[in-house]
């Protein structure tokens, strides 16, 4: 990579290949995290650092609607769902922002990412599969079911992490 990086940009493939890049291509990758790259390959790159909480949690979600059009496939269903992600998620997050106590602390963006793990968790048997497995088949409720995905992963991906004196003010809430 750090011959591509430099100012020559020639990409010298494992092969032996290289590939000389023109002046107006650049190379543009993103990782999460650094701890493979050798400090020769750091200093030639341009970094950009997005915190979390600077991003929020709308993104997590939004970025979500985006992914679980790729298993739905219905537009509908998927901003409806999208709309009530936003909704339970703000209220909840901002509850327990106020009234809630976690042993370690999170941010919105944290509590977000647990109800997307859960969701994908009951989503998994409805994820598309190689051409050579049987096709996926959605069921005609996956409406109500992702609700109830939704609930739960609320339940659990926000209630989980509360410490064990809250969670008793957090289950009333919702």
């Amino acid at each position: 990579m750090n011959t591509v990086l430099d100012d020559n940009k020639k990409l010298c493939l494992t092969s032996g290949a290289i590939i000389k890049l023109k002046p107006t291509m650049t190379i543009m990758f993103q990782v999460d995290d650094l701890s493979q790259a050798s400090p020769a390959t750091i200093s030639r790159c341009g970094m950009v650092l997005l915190e979390s909480g600077q991003l929020g949690h709308n993104v997590f979600i939004s970025s979500y609607k985006t992914e679980l059009m790729g298993i739905i496939n219905d537009e509908k269903i998927c901003d409806k769902f999208d709309k009530m992600f936003h909704y339970i998620a703000d209220l909840a997050i901002e509850y327990n922002r106020v009234n809630g106590k976690y042993p370690c602390a999170g941010q919105g963006s944290f509590l977000v990412n647990h109800m997307i793990r859960v969701i994908d968790t009951f989503l998994k048997p409805f994820k598309p599969r190689p051409a050579e497995e049987e096709p996926v088949v959605i069921p005609g409720d996956i409406e109500d079911k992702l609700y109830n995905y939704l609930i739960f992963a609320a339940i659990w991906g926000i209630g989980g992490c509360l410490d064990e004196f809250t969670r008793d003010q957090y289950d009333l809430f919702l």
